[in-house]
Formats: structure tokens, C-alpha cells, sequence
């Protein structure tokens, strides 16, 4: 606000940033950030609402890339030291400290992330079938005969999975039957091969034509300069475990071991925003978006939040 003499008005100010450096590590006192010494220092900027506990936490400097955010920014990150559980529950704010709650988790989660094994096919199925077949939108949407109409295509996703060796569950290690809460199916895409299961039920038609479309045009392999794509064909984790980064511990692990086989380029079909988001978290970046507004089929008109196709891919 601008006074003078009697009159007041209010005056824009643009500031043209290429770097802004955001410090949430606590100081001895508050800085003039408008003081000309403040001018290109990285501890003048601060939220002191959101300041951390050196007791607790660390902060890690770092540039967030363009491709995130839309421009350069540079911003300290805050680290949780082992032990210390992170307060908030934001999914991606760099200037609360992204990172804090899921360094936390990994360290004391008692569930455990384990290679898909052959032995596991079951417990996935159930998992599947009680979750992901009724809970994911697109088939809460279409409303599945349960287990009948979708089994045999999971039961080819589960068999693909197995033979690429990339994919993961995860465990509850309190229970007493270790339960199953957490999947990952992936695979790995050939350039020279195509998957010939037959898919028998209309409404998997109706999905998969749905990721035909949203693919239509875009040559991954091209784009990636390689023979070989990992993929993810589903991620599904239990009502009761959400919300304890299940997701991004599933990604992660799966990410490192394609990386293990050297594979060059990743991409998956998201319908779900949740799932869009938890892979672009990862550096997954849109290539394609279906909006369901402009298809043709009516039942997509009433999707809520999760309201598009997204085809997400990233280099490896």
C-alpha cells in the first residue's frame, strides 16, 4: 500500500525471477528481505511458520527443474533425520519439506516392498478383486462381474509380471497373515514383439480402447531411442493403507530395478488422478491427455476428478 498525503492507492510490483532461494532451516533472527544486503542471499527468504527443528530435520539445497514448476527455482528441502516423523501432509511442496514423510516411512514402515514372486499370485488376485476391479474409476464406472469378468486378464498381467521380473508387493509384517496391501504389475515392452492376449470382456475392451486412443501417434520407442520400455500395467493399494506412500515406495523400487536392467524409457496409462500424480512425482512427464468431456461415450461425462486419460512417460 502507497500513502500519500490524503490519497491512497495500491501499487504491482512484478519481479522478474530467474532463482528464488527459499531457507525453511531456522536463523537467529529474521532478515530484511528487502534490505539491500539481502539482495542474492539464500537465507533472506524465509517462512518462518514453517520453520524446522535442527533436532529433527536437515535441509538439503537443491534447484527444482522448470519442466516441475514452470520456471527455476531454487529452494532449500527439508530431510527428517531418522526417528522424527514429518508434521504435514502435502503431497509436493519443496518449501515444507516434500521429502520428510516419506524418508520417515521408509525407515519404520513395517511393511515390507518384495519382488513379485510366483507363490503370491493369489493373495494379488484377492487384492485385486476386492480393491483395484471395484475401486479404481473407470471400473467403478463400468461395474465389473466380480472376479469372473476381469480374472483372466489379470491373471495375463500377473504372468507377464513374473516373467519380466520388475514388479513388487507389499507386505503388512504385524499381521498375522502377513497381508498383502500393495501391488505393482509391470512389465517391459519389446519394439519387435506385441502382446497377443484376446481379451474377452467388453467393458476391458472398452478401457483398453480408451488407452489405444491416448497412445494413438506416439512412438515411445522413438521418442526414448531405445528397444526396450518399461511400463506399469497396474498399482493398486489397499483402502486401509492409503495415504502412507505405498505408491511412491512401489514406483521407486520398480524405477531402480528397470534402471538395473538398463531399460532406457518408462511410461504408464493413468486414469486415476491419484495415480497421475503419484507418477509425475517421480519425473513422469504428460505426453498425451484424453478428456473424457470431448469422447463420445456418455458414461465418461460423470467422472468426477478423474475426469481424463493421461499417457506419462520419462527417460530412464
Amino acid at each position: 500500500m502507497v500513502v500519500i498525503s490524503n490519497y491512497a492507492g495500491v501499487t504491482n510490483v512484478e519481479l522478474a525471477y530467474t532463482q528464488l532461494n527459499v531457507n525453511q532451516c531456522p536463523g537467529e533472527h529474521i532478515r530484511n528481505v528487502y534490505a539491500n544486503s539481502a539482495v542474492g542471499d539464500r537465507n533472506a527468504f524465509r517462512f518462518t511458520w514453517y520453520t524446522i527443528d535442527r533436532e529433527t530435520t536437515e535441509c538439503q539445497y537443491q534447484t527444482i527443474s522448470e519442466e516441475e514448476i514452470g520456471f527455476d527455482l531454487a529452494s532449500y528441502r527439508c530431510v527428517c533425520k531418522i526417528g522424527y516423523e514429518y508434521s504435514f501432509n502435502s503431497m509436493k511442496n519443496y518449501f515444507e519439506g516434500a521429502i520428510i514423510e516419506r524418508e520417515y516411512m521408509a525407515s519404520e514402515s513395517t511393511i515390507d516392498i518384495v519382488p513379485l514372486l510366483p507363490e503370491h499370485r493369489q493373495p494379488v488376485m484377492d487384492l485385486l478383486m476386492r480393491s483395484f476391479f471395484i475401486q479404481e474409476p473407470l471400473n467403478n464406472m463400468l461395474k465389473f462381474d466380480i472376479p469372473h469378468e476381469p480374472l483372466p486378464w489379470a491373471n495375463h498381467a500377473f504372468d507377464n509380471a513374473l516373467h519380466d521380473q520388475c514388479s513388487f508387493v507389499a507386505i503388512d509384517t504385524t499381521t498375522p497373515q502377513k497381508d498383502f496391501v500393495g501391488v505393482i504389475l509391470n512389465g517391459i515392452s519389446n519394439k519387435a514383439e506385441e502382446d497377443s492376449f484376446v481379451i474377452e470382456s467388453e467393458k476391458l475392451k472398452f478401457i483398453f480402447s480408451l488407452i489405444d486412443q491416448v497412445m494413438d501417434g506416439y512412438d515411445l520407442f522413438e521418442l526414448y531411442k531405445t528397444d526396450r520400455l518399461f511400463h506399469c500395467d497396474v498399482i493398486n493399494i489397499d483402502e486401509k493403507q492409503r495415504g502412507h506412500n505405498l505408491s511412491v515406495r512401489l514406483i521407486t523400487k520398480s524405477l531402480d530395478k528397470a534402471r538395473q536392467l538398463d531399460i532406457k524409457g518408462a511410461y504408464v496409462v493413468c486414469s486415476s488422478l491419484f495415480s497421475r500424480k503419484a507418477f509425475m512425482r517421480h519425473g513422469f512427464q504428460v505426453i498425451n491427455e484424453l478428456l473424457y468431456s470431448k469422447h463420445e461415450d456418455k458414461r465418461l461425462l460423470n467422472m468426477g476428478i478423474h475426469d481424463r486419460c493421461t499417457l506419462l512417460g520419462k527417460q530412464l
